[in-house]
């Protein structure tokens, strides 16, 4: 089952932003901060895609594919 591991811990492409999935659960969250710029609507979008995934399960999932296709909001 995708709910039977140890924590997993996803970082994002910025290097600074880390995701963690408790043990045996299939959720996680992040909060990423908008660059503060004075000009309404002209913020440059934010981008992040998942560099890495560490755990000492990670080997149970067979095959673990990570996407590196960017987000932008």
């Amino acid at each position: 089952p995708i709910n039977n591991h140890s924590a997993l811990t996803f970082t994002l492409s910025d290097g600074k932003t880390v995701i963690t999935v408790p043990a045996n659960g299939t959720v996680g969250t992040a909060t990423v901060t908008a660059p503060d710029n004075v000009y309404v609507g002209t913020n440059d979008p934010v981008i992040k895609s998942i560099a890495t995934v560490e755990g000492a399960d990670v080997g149970k999932f067979e095959q673990l594919t990570l996407d590196k296709t960017p987000v932008s909001t």
